[in-house]
């Protein structure tokens, strides 16, 4: 009798589960959309060219100037439709001439087109077959029937790059924008 109950004390204790609670239950739910997936791989891409680049960052200012970026993300704007690359400088000085700030700007803003496979002369993919946005934005491997045939173009048009220079958040002092599909920029104090 005292096996029979150590064997079901030890088979009846090990049934147990707990449920998952009502958070995790809608996590486990909640579907992960071809964009909300593509806005987590451009992200973790451009976070890496800005890694990559930070050494150029930190080489292209003076050497009594200390540089940082604190921010580099790409973010999706529901009133504009656009996605923007935003990377956010951070100079200890805003006494740099407008000059310089306009052509490492420049070089910045090609250096990531070029990271995209984008010709800066022209804002066109290099190569018509390959689009590294294709990465990004639709379905590796196959090509969905439903999906639209212009798909990358309007996905091009929605690109954005912003550089912004400043001594701390509150107080920026420059600002670089354009198209990440395009060739000119704007330049704005």
């Amino acid at each position: 009798m005292k096996r029979l109950i150590i064997i079901l004390f030890l088979f009846s204790s090990s049934l147990c589960f707990a449920e998952p609670s009502n958070t995790i239950k809608y996590l486990m739910e909640e579907k992960l959309s071809l964009f909300d997936s593509g806005m987590i791989e451009l992200n973790k891409d451009f976070e890496a060219f800005t890694e990559y680049y930070k050494e150029v960052i930190d080489s292209w200012w003076p050497e009594k100037s200390k540089t940082f970026v604190t921010t580099s993300l790409a973010t999706y704007n529901w009133d504009e439709n656009k996605i923007t690359l935003s990377i956010m400088i951070y100079l200890d000085t805003n006494d740099v001439e407008d000059r310089k700030l306009k052509d490492f700007s420049k070089m910045m803003f090609e250096a990531l087109q070029s990271h995209f496979m984008i010709d800066s002369t022209t804002g066109k993919p290099f190569n018509n077959l390959f689009d590294k946005m294709s990465e990004f934005f639709s379905h590796q491997g196959y090509q969905k029937k439903d999906e639209p045939p212009t798909l990358q173009a309007e996905v091009h048009n929605l690109m954005n790059v912003v550089i912004s220079f400043g001594t701390t958040p509150a107080k920026l002092f420059f600002k670089v924008s354009g198209k990440l599909y395009g060739t000119e920029l704007l330049y704005s104090k």
